[in-house]
């Protein structure tokens, strides 16, 4: 197993097509094809399938996909090293961020990471904790900047906090329920949620059992949104 080969299984297996895959590593699709292609071979099993959705993983490419993830991240942190201990600037990270601090803490952020390293390769992705945890894992993230609950973190996991924040119920100016003073008048409302698991919409619906009150059933789902 080489490494272009490892690379070239694992972006196809994180796109799910051999042509986004392509675009993101900057070679043709042949190109790509062939380096999974030698990578079967040398293991002496089938580890993608085309289908009309796009690319598949066969059992076997599942199960390849973890660990073929941890040896590319730790070669290009490898690779980072020996490039900054020579003294260049240079490197790559990869992280996970939510909505809110995409918005909040990322551009100031990011512009003080630009400064310290302009020509550093970044990847960000937005997921809350239940799409960042498993990457964390796998190593093909560095960090996350998420919402976590420390007590219900692996011991895997070490976390720090940047900063806190509320979650605020928001209306436009003038709606009917504007002046709502108790969740029981905003049961049968109109809500725009994030459907994730980790974000603050599991902590309203908790609030609404909390006082005995049915979960909303009017919601429209945005994960982008949150």
């Amino acid at each position: 197993m080489k490494y272009h080969q490892l690379k070239a299984f694992v972006t196809v297996a994180e796109e799910g097509s051999i042509r986004a895959a392509a675009r993101r590593l900057n070679v043709s699709p042949a190109a790509l094809t062939k380096a999974v292609k030698e990578l079967e071979i040398a293991l002496g099993v089938s580890l993608v399938v085309r289908t009309a959705r796009g690319v598949q993983l066969t059992a076997f490419g599942q199960q390849l996909q973890v660990r073929a993830r941890l040896i590319v991240a730790e070669m290009q942190r490898a690779r980072d090293d020996i490039e900054q201990a020579q003294g260049a600037m240079t490197g790559s990270v990869a992280a996970a961020i939510t909505p809110a601090a995409a918005v909040t803490i990322l551009p100031d952020a990011f512009r003080a990471f630009r400064r310290r390293f302009p020509v550093a390769r970044v990847n960000l992705i937005e997921g809350f904790p239940g799409v960042a945890l498993p990457r964390l894992h796998d190593g093909s993230l560095d960090f996350a900047v998420a919402v976590v609950v420390p007590e219900l973190l692996a011991a895997e996991f070490d976390h720090a906090e940047l900063y806190a924040s509320r979650s605020l119920i928001v209306a436009r100016k003038g709606h009917p329920l504007a002046s709502a003073t108790s969740l029981a008048e905003l049961v049968e409302a109109d809500w725009l949620m994030n459907p994730s698991p980790e974000s603050s919409t599991q902590v309203l619906f908790n609030s609404f059992v909390a006082y005995g009150l049915p979960v909303p059933a009017r919601v429209v789902e945005c994960p982008s949104f949150g």
